[in-house]
């Protein structure tokens, strides 16, 4: 019996041996791999990638970081065109003159049909628009058209004196005796005659024909400008407006 026993342990160890020798093989060979081994076989088999290979993973900084430039750029460049645009809209409005304010005065010139063509309306002229650079007075000219008579002119003066202006001042005979006939119905209105009669009398009537809103100014030429020049201001600043 104990010869039998001795025989025996040895086929049982051999027995072992082979079980374990075989039971490994039969497992690695027919056994399901690593789930994580297939799943890169299958992914590489489909030609899918990871959600997050944009680039080798070395590169993937480098590429963030010149993608960031670029955005810097781009933002500069759109930064400096905008103040290169502002800069310009800037110099063409300070090279835009301002408008000018002027006051509610009002100088206007009666003249001949021929307007500022002549020597004496084209002083008078000139003496009204240095009155409005010093004062801020508009200024205008209306010449009288048609026959050169008082008649002519009478209608052309009325419409002055209803555009309001506070001066009016005349050139030519017909014009001038269109101011001495309906200047005393307008107080309010300061008139001025040049190149007419000084204060002529009206037939049967005695008195000036001139009345005493009217001032004649002299005929010669070179003082007629700086006259009404004088005459407007004054005339300003007896309003208070200047």
């Amino acid at each position: 019996m104990r010869a039998s026993a001795r025989r025996g342990s040895p086929d049982r160890d051999q027995q072992t041996r082979r079980t374990q020798a075989s039971g490994p093989r039969h497992t690695h060979a027919s056994g399901p791999r690593p789930a994580q081994a297939g799943g890169r076989r299958q992914a590489h088999a489909s030609g899918r990638r990871p959600a997050q290979a944009s680039g080798p993973r070395w590169l993937r900084p480098v590429m963030g970081t010149r993608r960031r430039r670029i955005a810097a750029y781009v933002v500069a460049l759109v930064c400096a065109a905008l103040a290169g645009v502002l800069a310009v809209q800037h110099d063409t409005t300070s090279l835009v003159p301002r408008a000018r304010t002027y006051l509610a005065f009002d100088a206007c010139l009666l003249t001949r049909a021929r307007g500022l063509a002549g020597p004496q309306a084209a002083q008078a002229w000139t003496g009204l628009q240095r009155a409005s650079l010093a004062t801020h007075a508009k200024v205008e000219y209306l010449p009288v058209m048609g026959p050169q008579t008082a008649a002519a002119a009478l209608p052309v003066l009325s419409s002055l004196i209803q555009r309001d202006c506070n001066v009016i001042i005349a050139v030519g005979t017909p014009q001038i005796t269109a101011v001495d006939q309906d200047a005393a119905q307008h107080p309010g209105v300061k008139f001025a005659t040049i190149g007419g009669p000084a204060a002529s009398v009206a037939p049967g009537s005695g008195t000036p024909a001139s009345a005493p809103n009217v001032t004649v100014l002299t005929t010669a030429t070179a003082q007629i400008a700086p006259a009404v020049d004088q005459l407007v201001t004054a005339a300003v600043q007896a309003t208070g407006s200047n």
